[in-house]
């Protein structure tokens, strides 16, 4: 059995839909919003420290400086006054060759250059002399000029002895051994009674604060 809806129902039904719908419609507008769900994050606060990353390497370390010190001078060992380890200043003596030989030399051109110096007066005197002769016209050129070289000569031995007197010194001041500058010594390669020869190493000294 089929049923008909006449026109005025069906358009009736339809009004009643469209207002159901816009009621349900406003009813949604109206609702409070649902709150946003925050997921936990695990955070760690990172702080600046002063401590420091240890790294340990094996190898030697040495002074920045390091001297080899030797004498200037020939000889036999007669002291030996640093050992390893030492720590020494400027001028400390370190070691001592036998100065005997040397001193011997000092003496001899102190000996030289005191005969130097009388020879150089005698001429001196000789040339005053000769001088006054030759104004008073009572002596010859020849004379005059000889007295004059001969006075020149002993002046220049005694400027040459005294060079020879002061090299001999400097040889004698140079048996002794000593530190140029503050350092510590880390070896010692010479013994008491050993011959050594110029420019042989003795000692070795380290300096200076930076290490390698």
């Amino acid at each position: 059995m089929i049923s008909t809806l006449s026109p005025q129902v069906t358009i009736r039904l339809s009004a009643w839909v469209v207002l159901i719908s816009a009621a349900a419609l406003a009813g949604c507008s109206g609702s409070p919003p649902a709150e946003e769900q925050i997921r936990p994050v695990r955070t760690e606060q990172v702080l600046r420290t002063a401590s420091e990353r240890i790294r340990t390497f094996s190898g030697t370390a040495r002074a920045g400086v390091e001297s080899r010190l030797s004498f200037k001078v020939a000889g036999t060992v007669e002291r030996v006054a640093a050992k390893v380890g030492d720590t020494v200043g400027p001028g400390q003596l370190l070691a001592e060759l036998d100065p005997r030989d040397y001193q011997l030399q000092v003496e001899d051109a102190e000996a030289s250059l005191a005969q130097a110096r009388a020879r150089a007066r005698n001429a001196a005197a000789n040339l005053d002399r000769v001088r006054g002769l030759y104004e008073n016209n009572n002596t010859s050129q020849n004379n005059y000029d000889a007295a004059r070289a001969e006075y020149e000569y002993s002046t220049a031995q005694v400027s040459s002895v005294e060079k020879k007197l002061e090299l001999a010194r400097s040889q004698l001041s140079y048996t002794r051994l000593t530190s140029p500058v503050n350092g510590a010594i880390s070896a010692v390669e010479l013994e008491v009674n050993e011959n050594v020869s110029v420019g042989r190493t003795a000692f070795i000294l380290t300096s200076g604060r930076r290490l390698e």
